[in-house]
């Protein structure tokens, strides 16, 4: 009896506990780039260049997965989907578009933000993030100089279990993995081979 009712205790405090986290998984994440505002743009509102940098996909021709672009993958309204080469269904795992750019100008290659939405259809999961990008010119040496800001906000829903494995397994996984892209980014803009400042 002293059993039950101590796993019944346990297991209203890890229910309530579950709760009491935050529903919205929040992921901020900051970069230096020796490059200008403009140029780095390039990478971001250009989703197949998205290829060239981010990490959580496998973009070689080795992998599972197929990627379709959108006839205009550029700007606004511009989205990619992922499918299982190997499924004979052909379901949509994801599908990423660019939900707004905010910009000075009429170019949407050179914005101050950028917004998209993720929707992965087989773990039913809805993100959405954002690429804020500040750029200043040093007085000293006349180049220009970015900050970029990437924020990612994931739906967990109220289910408690899943609220947990979010903060204890996803949140380290997708900081860890935001970084790796975030410095490839960085490579990519600073090197010369790769880009003309």
């Amino acid at each position: 009896m002293r059993t039950t009712i101590l796993l019944f205790v346990i297991s209203v405090i890890i229910v309530y506990g579950g709760l009491l986290l935050p529903q919205t998984l929040l992921i901020n994440e900051q970069i230096e780039i020796n490059s200008s505002s403009s140029h780095i743009s390039e990478y971001l509102y250009d989703l197949p260049k998205w290829e060239k940098w981010l990490d959580w996909q496998k973009w070689d021709e080795t992998s599972d997965t197929e990627y379709i672009y959108s006839q205009f993958p550029q700007g606004v309204g511009a989205f990619m989907k992922f499918k299982d080469k190997n499924d004979s269904k052909n379901i949509e795992k994801v599908e990423l578009y660019i939900q707004s750019i905010s910009n000075k100008n009429v170019s949407n290659s050179n914005f101050e933000k950028l917004k998209y939405i993720a929707n992965f259809k087989t773990s039913q999961t809805h993100i959405e993030g954002e690429f804020e990008l500040k750029s200043v010119i040093e007085n000293n040496t006349n180049n220009e100089r970015s900050t970029l800001n990437f924020t990612l906000e994931i739906d967990l829903g109220e289910n408690p279990f899943i609220r947990y494995l979010g903060y204890l397994y996803y949140k380290p996984k997708i900081e860890r993995e935001s970084n790796t892209s975030l410095e490839r980014l960085k490579k990519l803009c600073e090197n010369p081979i790769f880009c003309k400042k």
